[in-house]
């Protein structure tokens, strides 16, 4: 029955330690400064301004 005890005890260490680096790792991910979301962002603005430029050039030209 100890070795049952020592067993459980170890198994819910193991989850909770995965919890622990799985939180760190999704904080991590989801940090707007340095995050995954950050550099999604730029691209999207960088791409947005293109866009965007390259519509006023095709404008601009079409009023002329």
């Amino acid at each position: 029955m100890n070795r049952r005890a020592q067993g459980a005890i170890e198994y819910l260490f193991m989850i909770a330690l995965s919890l622990v680096v799985l939180v760190f790792i999704l904080k991590k991910f989801l940090d707007p400064r340095v995050g995954t979301v950050k550099k999604i962002g730029n691209i999207s603005n960088g791409t947005s301004q293109n866009i965007n430029s390259s519509l006023n050039e095709f404008l601009n030209k079409t009023k002329k």
